[in-house]
Order: structure tokens, then C-alpha cells, then sequence
């Protein structure tokens, strides 16, 4: 029954609920807080119904086995067992309140204990955050651009190019033959910063591909014509987004010598080679599978293009209140990256001002997730599309392939965490969602070449 409480708290309401004393002192749209009492009777009955159930199992010095007293029990385990039983009521108090209101619950509630003692009342408060009212989706107002990957003979060419180069042999050339890019020289370098020699500056026998834009700035073009047993003094400037803050921005310079240069020698492309290398029949099998992985990579680009444009027009078209808990906790995973560039780069930020602000942004971002995430869920629900077990079996090979040679951990993280394998649910659920959208919704296919692709997905990525 409710009971209205005086007007000095209009918004503030009483229920009793079974032996449970719970007052609402918090009633927004998606955020509720209650006060919740146990009556010591309940409690007391709990505790005493538990002890009839284990005091059998009880073997204590002077007593038989299963003839210790209920109140020499309670003496000596009272409080683990108040312990255990308060959480089974407090649990009872949420399920009632959940399902007495028809709470679409956001997130795990959360609860602060007030008091639990033995032979009182146990109180504790509680803060539920529900789920908002998801619109539907007109897939017929859903007018974006899917891009089509358009391969070329040239795109395979130029693939199975890049393919070969880690099959290339390295030939030494005579001593007086000048590097040119695209050659090789074994190097030994000792870099500095006005005059001091920097941690990771070092190294002998080191083979470094010319033009392939491993070392940073210039280092390269200034290795360009030297013959082995040139000594070079090179002179380059670390980026200002380098990864080591004591080096970013500064200007270095090495004291390198060339001890050989060698050239490239690219392998024949024989049945044989294509056999041993590849477990292929011949160049054209080569080719197919090339192309079959050029289209599956670029498949995908495209599918993240239409995404991020559908992700556009749904923050655009649709608003609605988000769970303030569920914002801060996508905030939070995805600020742990940043706080991760920060220890590596201190200097990230010039401020706090500066930091705040990428805050709020990433803030933004994660609002944008969860907004769309939830209308992806609806559409979904809304038109039936379930997962099944090989669904999740696919996405957990896809995250184990990325930690080689720690399949059992990986498993077992999943095995034990719940809340993980939901996380891979919703990956699965949006998928499909946008899947279904696609497949279902008035788009316009625009076959893209696949440099422009490429170009545009660069641009997004770099937005974000």
C-alpha cells in the first residue's frame, strides 16, 4: 500500500512491501534511490531458519555431531551468517521493487549498507537505473550510402607485390656500389640529444630497408647513395606525438656506419614456390585468394563506413534520455585508453582544461555508443534476430586469434566473468542489427574504388 508522506517532501513516497519497509527518495525518469529496511524480526528469522539448516552439519568440541545448541552456533558464527542472510534479503528487496514496478533494470543497482548488526533492524539504500523507452526505427527513412569494394586486376597486382617482399633474398653488393631506395644497409648507429646518448638510440648490424619509412624523419633519404664503410653523421627531429615524451619535438642526431649494402632479390613465382609457400596449386589459385582476402578486408571497411554514417544519422534523428551509470561506465573503459597514453606520454595534455575537454568528448562518444547500441538492441528484439552459440563460439575466435598462445586464459576469463560474455553478446546483437538494416532499409550502393576507400575510412578514423 502507499502511503503520500507530509507535504514538506511531495516527491517522496512509502511502500511496504512483504516484511520490507522501502521508501522511494529519489523518483527521475531513469533513476530511482530507496531506503530499505529489514525488521530485526526478519532478520532474526533468517538467521535462525539457517542455523536449524546447517546446525546438523556442526561438529563442535564438547557436543556431538549434530547436537550443538542453535544459540551456541549463533554465538560462534553469527555474523558470517548475518552476513550471508542480508545479502539474500537485500537481494529479495531489489527483486521485489524491480519486479513490482516493471523495471527494465540498466546496470547492477547500487547499494550502501547503513547498519547490519545482530538483533537489529538491517538497513541499507539502494539506486536502480532503468532503461529509457527506445523509439522505433522507420528502416524506410533510412536512406544512407553503402559502399561496394570495386577490385581491379591492378589492386591484386599490387597486393601479391607487397605479398612477395617478405620472400625477397638479400644480396651483398661490392663496396663500391652506392644505396639507392629500395636497397638495403646493415647499419651501426649511436643516436644523441645534445650530446647525450639516449635509452633505445643503439644498436650493431642493424638491416634497414630504404624509402620503407621505419626510422623516423629523414633518416633514411640521408643513407641514400653511402657505400659500406661510409661513416654518416644523420640529423633528424623525433615527431611531437612521439611515444617517449623525452624525445618527442627534439632534435637527435646519429653517428651511423655502413657496414654492407645489399639489394633485393625477389623470389621466382613458380608452381613450385607457390606450393611450398602458400599450400596453393598455382599463381591463378594465388591470385583468387588475394582477391577473396582483398575483398573480405575492404567487406569490412565499407560495413564500418555505413556504421559510423548510420551511427550519424541515428544521434541526429533520434533522442532520448541515456542511464547516467551506463555513460560513465563506457566513459570509463574507454578513457582507460587515454590514461594508458598518458603514463607512456605525459605531456599529453598542456593542462587540465585541455584534458577536461577530451574528456567531454570522449564523454559525447560514449553517449553516441550506447544511444545507438540501444536502437540497434530494439531493432533486434523487434524483428527476432537471436544469437545462437556459434555466433559467440565465431567472436571469441576472433578475440583469441588476436592473444596468440593464450587460448586456456582467454576461455577461462569468459568461463568466469558473465558480464564479459554480454559484452560479446551486444557486439553480436549490433552486428546483426546493422546487418538486418542493410538488407531491409532503401540504400544506395555506390561502388568505391578501393584508394578512395581507404582514403575516406582514414579520415573517419582520424575524426574519432
Amino acid at each position: 500500500m502507499w502511503v503520500q508522506v507530509p507535504p514538506s517532501a511531495p516527491n517522496i513516497q512509502i511502500k511496504s512491501v512483504m516484511q520490507f519497509q522501502i521508501k522511494n527518495t529519489l523518483d527521475q525518469k531513469l533513476k530511482k534511490d530507496y531506503e530499505i529496511v529489514a525488521p530485526k524480526d526478519l532478520v532474526e528469522k533468517k538467521i535462525n531458519d539457517r542455523i536449524d539448516q546447517i546446525k546438523g552439519k556442526i561438529n563442535l568440541k564438547g557436543f556431538r555431531k549434530g547436537a550443538v545448541p542453535a544459540n551456541v552456533v549463533k554465538e560462534k558464527y553469527g555474523q558470517s551468517i548475518l552476513a550471508e542472510e542480508s545479502e539474500k534479503l537485500i537481494n529479495e528487496a531489489l527483486q521485489k521493487i524491480v519486479k513490482d514496478n516493471n523495471f527494465k533494470v540498466a546496470m547492477t543497482p547500487k547499494v550502501e549498507i547503513k547498519k547490519v548488526e545482530l538483533n537489529s533492524d538491517l538497513q541499507f539504500s539502494a539506486t536502480i537505473e532503468i532503461y529509457p523507452e527506445v523509439p522505433e526505427i522507420d528502416l524506410k527513412k533510412v536512406k544512407l550510402t553503402i559502399r561496394k569494394p570495386e577490385i581491379k586486376d591492378s589492386d591484386v597486382e599490387e597486393s601479391l607485390e607487397k605479398l612477395l617482399k617478405f620472400h625477397r633474398s638479400w644480396d651483398k653488393k661490392d663496396e663500391d656500389y652506392k644505396a639507392k631506395k629500395g636497397d638495403s644497409v646493415n647499419i651501426d648507429y649511436n643516436g644523441s640529444i645534445d650530446d647525450v646518448e639516449f635509452q633505445g638510440g643503439k644498436a650493431e648490424n642493424y638491416q634497414l630497408e630504404l624509402g620503407s619509412k621505419t626510422f623516423i624523419d629523414n633518416f633514411e633519404d640521408q643513407l641514400v647513395g653511402k657505400k659500406a664503410g661510409d661513416q654518416v653523421k644523420v640529423k633528424v627531429k623525433f615527431p611531437k606525438e612521439y611515444h617517449k615524451s623525452d624525445l618527442a619535438g627534439k632534435q637527435a642526431v646519429f653517428q651511423v656506419k655502413v657496414n654492407n649494402v645489399l639489394t633485393a632479390k625477389s623470389p621466382d613465382l613458380n608452381d613450385e614456390f607457390i606450393k611450398k609457400t602458400f599450400g596453393l596449386e598455382n599463381l591463378e589459385k594465388l591470385k583468387d585468394e588475394i582477391k577473396k582476402q582483398i575483398q573480405n578486408s575492404n567487406d569490412d571497411i565499407a560495413k564500418n563506413i555505413f556504421k559510423k554514417d548510420l551511427y550519424d544519422f541515428l544521434v541526429k534523428k533520434y533522442n532520448f534520455d541515456l542511464p547516467e551509470g551506463l555513460v560513465e561506465k563506457q566513459l570509463e573503459s574507454i578513457w582507460a585508453d587515454v590514461e594508458h597514453e598518458i603514463k607512456h606520454n605525459p605531456e599529453k595534455f598542456k593542462n587540465d582544461k585541455e584534458k577536461e575537454k577530451a574528456k567531454n568528448k570522449k564523454r559525447e562518444m560514449a553517449q553516441r555508443m550506447i544511444l545507438c547500441g540501444m536502437i540497434l538492441s530494439k531493432v533486434a528484439q523487434d524483428n527476432k534476430i537471436e544469437i545462437t552459440q556459434e555466433d559467440i563460439n565465431k567472436e571469441l575466435t576472433k578475440v583469441i586469434m588476436n592473444y596468440p598462445n593464450q587460448q586456456k586464459e582467454i576461455i577461462e576469463y569468459y568461463q568466469k566473468n558473465p558480464e564479459a560474455v554480454q559484452q560479446i553478446r551486444g557486439v553480436i546483437i549490433e552486428e546483426k542489427a546493422i546487418d538486418f538494416i542493410i538488407a531491409n532499409s532503401t540504400l544506395d550502393h555506390k561502388k568505391t574504388n578501393l584508394k578512395d576507400l581507404e582514403k575516406l575510412w582514414t579520415k573517419i578514423s582520424q575524426e574519432d
